[in-house]
């Protein structure tokens, strides 16, 4: 199976996704799996969907405020199910 259509799996799967984790599901180092979501993204097959810390009523409480945690993604066309 190609990588990117098994990323889009995992993204699928979860709805989110950092890129530590995405690495290690697909066997590649994280460097290698912030490509594949950029070139998805690139592509318009992907599109980040971020939390807004402002207006989330538990920020002070997430241990991911500020963007420290996984992304969230939208698939947006092509590999959808």
């Amino acid at each position: 199976m190609p990588v990117e259509k098994k990323a889009l799996e995992i993204i699928r799967e979860t709805g989110f996704i950092d890129p530590e984790r995405l690495s290690r599901r697909l066997g590649v180092p994280p460097a290698a799996a912030e490509k594949i979501v950029e070139s998805l993204k690139r592509k318009g097959i992907l599109t980040e969907s971020g939390c807004s810390c402002e207006k989330c009523p538990l920020s002070k409480l997430c241990p991911y405020a500020g963007g420290k945690g996984p992304k969230m993604f939208i698939v947006l066309k092509g590999e959808r199910r």
